[in-house]
């Protein structure tokens, strides 16, 4: 059976973490005793990208990813998560928002986490909702519609 977390070795201050299967307690477990170790030994990383996209069960995944998450936002690091699958992209949404992470956003693709990691001018995942949610309600606002 493949290892459920695999790290890339980190290229101009990338972090590369691929997750596959559940991602459980046992799993969660390993992600953040990788990453600790990778961290503290690899001081240049700035980015880490979590590729999500081979986790099949997100059922016991929200205490897991939410101490990863943390550990990635307290080293200062910006992330990007690439998901598949609807209930993955809602759990790191979930996780993001948690936190309060504006570094850290749910991404579909590769090229997603390319475009995002690069625009260090670009606002967080819950800054950015918060927007549309504002600019949502003027709109409804200026119809005259109460809310």
């Amino acid at each position: 059976m493949a290892d459920p977390v695999v790290l890339e070795r980190p290229r101009l201050g990338r972090l590369y973490v691929r997750l596959r299967g559940p991602l459980d307690a046992a799993t969660g477990a390993l992600l953040c005793a990788a990453l600790r170790e990778a961290l503290a030994v690899t001081g240049d990383v700035t980015e880490v990208v979590l590729d999500l996209r081979a986790v099949d069960d997100v059922t016991a995944g929200h205490a897991a990813l939410l101490a990863a998450q943390s550990l990635i936002a307290r080293a200062g690091l910006r992330s990007a998560h690439i998901v598949a699958r609807p209930r993955v992209r809602g759990l790191v949404m979930r996780v993001c928002h948690e936190l309060d992470d504006p570094g850290a956003r749910p991404v579909p693709s590769e090229a997603m986490a390319e475009a995002w990691l690069a625009r260090h001018d670009v606002l967080g995942f819950a800054d950015a909702s918060f927007d549309q949610a504002e600019r949502l309600l003027a709109g409804l606002r200026g119809r005259g519609v109460d809310v």
